[in-house]
């Protein structure tokens, strides 16, 4: 009359059977989901494309004979957004949307310079990295970012390794709590 609480109900299934079942269930499931998101994942942005080619294409011959040729627009894959007015209009084609101004042409090499100032710290090539630094002092006659300072800092860290180059480092991580290469700093001299 006793229940024994402590004893598990077994289940007329063996264990090893049990776990192979399961095992198997989840490999279904799991080549399943992979065949869904390849066969609908893929086609959903395609269709618009698609979509809006195959519209421009279903006038009657007889009606675009006269008229020329017209671009394909692509579907939008977004909500539509409120554009400001005139900007319905499509631009000439003489004129680049966006003009390349030398302000712009000035961020672009300022950006290679510091890429390439990144890449010589990197693999830790010394020469390199001075011979960019003067580079760069000549370009940059003003420099608020201090970053001539801070990647002969990190050269002087690489190159010597000693107590000195690190308390020169030291200073100027403490001084210059704003600077985006104290992380450079951090990582090569402490």
């Amino acid at each position: 009359m006793y229940l024994r609480l402590n004893r598990p109900a077994e289940s007329p299934v063996p264990k090893p059977l049990r776990s192979r079942r399961w095992l198997g269930a989840v490999a279904v499931l799991g080549v399943a989901a992979f065949a869904i998101v390849l066969m609908f994942g893929s086609r959903a942005p395609e269709a618009a494309s698609t979509r809006a080619a195959i519209d421009a294409d279903d006038t009657p011959e007889s009606d675009t004979a006269n008229e020329p040729a017209r671009p394909v627009k692509p579907a939008s894959s977004g909500a539509a957004r409120a554009l400001p007015s005139g900007a319905h209009e499509e631009h000439d084609g003489d004129r680049h949307p966006h003009p390349i101004t030398p302000e712009h042409v000035r961020i672009q090499n300022d950006n290679q310079m510091i890429g390439a100032l990144n890449d010589a710290t990197d693999v830790k090539d010394v020469a390199r990295l001075r011979q960019l630094v003067e580079v760069w002092k000549s370009k940059h006659d003003d420099d608020p970012e201090k970053y001539a300072e801070a990647y002969t800092v990190i050269a002087d860290c690489l190159e010597f390794k000693s107590d000195e180059a690190r308390a020169k480092a030291r200073r100027f991580y403490d001084e210059n709590r704003w600077s985006t290469l104290r992380r450079h700093i951090r990582r090569h001299c402490f």
